[in-house]
């Protein structure tokens, strides 16, 4: 599954569950009821879903996960950003366009993420870019089959 998928899925829950998930998902661990509670108020008093997976993505928690912990097999997207992250910069900005936006990337927007990494962008932090797209908000409020379809017609293009 797609990164995209797998925060799509956490997406439809209700808070405390999505909450879970993105611990799963993000930091491929448990939370505990403290954790949960503080992120659960966080949401209650108007943070979106998409800013509190960005505060995941650019915790001490989740770049000690994504760039100090060995990969591991779990379907997470904690494993997957491992993986990306840690790839050259044109292989890197591809593979989030894949993962996040479910298609290949335009020239264009290819072009700047590669060059703000050779600048020194640090990789989350065009993670954030990604997720901060009208294009990916359009993706986490669209039903499971819309999402289903785009990824399967991503696929199905490369054949």
């Amino acid at each position: 599954m797609r990164i995209a998928h797998l925060l799509h899925h956490a997406c439809q829950k209700e808070d405390k569950r999505f909450v879970r998930d993105l611990y799963r998902q993000l930091l491929n661990r448990e939370p505990s009821e403290d954790e949960i509670r503080t992120h659960v108020g966080a949401l209650r008093s108007g943070v979106s879903r998409t800013d509190l997976m960005i505060r995941f993505i650019l915790s001490e928690e989740a770049k000690d996960v994504y760039f100090s912990q060995p990969p591991d097999d779990a379907p997470t997207a904690a494993n997957k950003l491992k993986r990306i992250v840690t790839l050259k910069s044109e292989q890197l900005v591809h593979e989030l366009y894949v993962e996040l936006l479910c298609r290949d990337p335009d020239p264009e927007g290819y072009e700047a993420h590669v060059n703000s990494l050779r600048q020194g962008t640090h990789p989350l932090n065009v993670v954030q870019s990604f997720m901060t797209s009208r294009e990916w908000s359009e993706l986490m409020r669209a039903n499971r089959n819309s999402i289903a379809r785009k990824i399967l017609f991503h696929l199905l293009s490369k054949l």
